[in-house]
């Protein structure tokens, strides 16, 4: 599938599209766009992706185009939804939910339909909590790069000789059974990811494939992935990291643009604005930090961490009735009108005590989880969790942040 980007006079961005038109050729998941269903943030279906990028709904009328091969944006260049995911989906409570399916419904193993699917991967129902998030099956990485098994169409870790050993939780982290009572269950790697390779500098430096290999403009290969969307060399010295998407923040709490495939921002005017690195802070060219990436239709939850609603591509956040709360602003807080914070943006993935101890995991909707998929605390919007009690027991730690630096040093 081709790549939708405007022809600009900038070196780097000319090699990352010629990586990614080789890639299109060679692999038929870019293919695989044409065709798919196109969704909006509220998990509505749009209309369909056409070979040219064009996307028009049921009555053969176009309503946009497909933008940085993930989003569908209108002829104002605001955007309205974006591909389908496919997939199967992980609920709140860590357990497998059911399938994504060509229509963006979320099916039980019955049949029956529970939700919807939005263009980030989160399963809403029809009042637009959230259920769970879609996740791909395919190839497990560990944190030095082999390949050590996959995830079956149940969100099962099945290794290399066949055996369900573990699961995958929402955020794509990998875990393995324990087979000793009363320890916890080992975190062994995550889902495999791909895309543009970007440098500490911000700069696209090749892709990453499906193989787990990282491939340079001629296609040669200059290194690897690793778990954390890590890319080393043949000596294990990081390289870069598979860029993020989304939008971007500024430091004064003002959307800045958006964060595409090329690792890059660019605002509405196709101007590129900042580069992207590992931790997704967004640079200028002379290094310093303009702002940070956000996941465009994450939940947030309220100053109690109670599920409060949703983030929409606009940077305003509504609730399940669909009436506005407040705008995103720095550090993923949640400003209302008069510009008091009232919530934050819900941070994905495993909670950390200060001993260092995964003592929950923190789930699409805020709720932290134990390995049982009971509920044992709710996250705050500054990441903090607090039991029943407002007890604090841990905090949401960036793992893949934590084993890039260990690597650096």
């Amino acid at each position: 599938m081709r790549i939708f980007v405007k022809a600009i006079k900038n070196d780097i961005v000319s090699i990352l599209l010629s990586i990614m038109f080789f890639y299109g050729l060679t692999n038929p998941a870019f293919a695989q766009r044409v065709g798919r269903p196109a969704v909006d943030f509220s998990g509505n279906f749009i209309g369909f992706i056409l070979p040219d990028g064009s996307v028009v709904n049921e009555e053969n009328n176009k309503i946009g185009s497909l933008y940085s091969d993930i989003y569908v944006i209108d002829k104002d260049k605001n955007i309205i939804g974006g591909i389908s995911p496919n997939g199967l989906v992980i609920a709140n409570d860590r357990k497998y939910l059911g399938m994504v399916k060509a229509d963006g419904s979320v099916r039980l193993p019955s049949g029956k339909i529970v939700g919807q699917i939005t263009p980030n991967g989160q399963a809403i129902d029809n009042t637009g909590k959230v259920l769970g998030v879609a996740i791909n099956s395919g190839s497990v990485v560990d944190y030095t790069g082999n390949i050590i098994g996959r995830i079956d169409d149940a969100g099962s870790f099945v290794d290399n000789r066949g055996k369900k050993a573990g699961y995958a939780l929402a955020d794509g982290s990998v875990y393995l059974f324990s087979t000793v009572t009363d320890e916890p269950d080992r975190l062994i790697g995550e889902i495999l990811k791909t895309g543009t390779v970007v440098s500490s500098l911000g700069n696209a430096i090749g892709l990453g494939l499906p193989s787990g290999v990282v491939v340079d403009l001629q296609n040669k290969p200059i290194g690897k992935l690793i778990a954390g969307g890590v890319a080393v060399n043949n000596d294990g010295k990081v390289i870069g990291s598979i860029s993020k998407t989304g939008l971007m923040v500024l430091n004064e709490g003002f959307l800045g643009g958006l964060a595409r495939l090329d690792g890059r921002v660019w605002d509405k005017s196709e101007k590129s604005v900042a580069k992207i690195i590992n931790s997704g802070d967004a640079l200028a060219e002379n290094g310093s930090v303009l702002g940070h990436i956000i996941e465009v239709g994450g939940a947030v939850v309220d100053l109690n961490g109670v599920f409060l609603g949703r983030l929409f591509p606009n940077g305003i956040v509504k609730n399940t009735k669909g009436e506005e709360l407040g705008t995103i602003g720095v550090n993923g807080y949640v400003f209302d009108a008069s510009r008091n914070i009232i919530g934050g943006l819900v941070k994905q993935g495993a909670a950390i005590d200060n001993f260092g101890k995964v003592v929950a995991h923190v789930m699409p909707n805020g709720e932290a989880v134990d390995n049982e998929g009971r509920v044992v605390a709710k996250q705050m919007p500054n990441g903090d969790l607090l039991n029943s009690r407002g007890e604090l027991i841990g905090s949401v730690a960036d793992v893949n942040k934590i084993v890039l630096d260990a690597l650096i040093r």
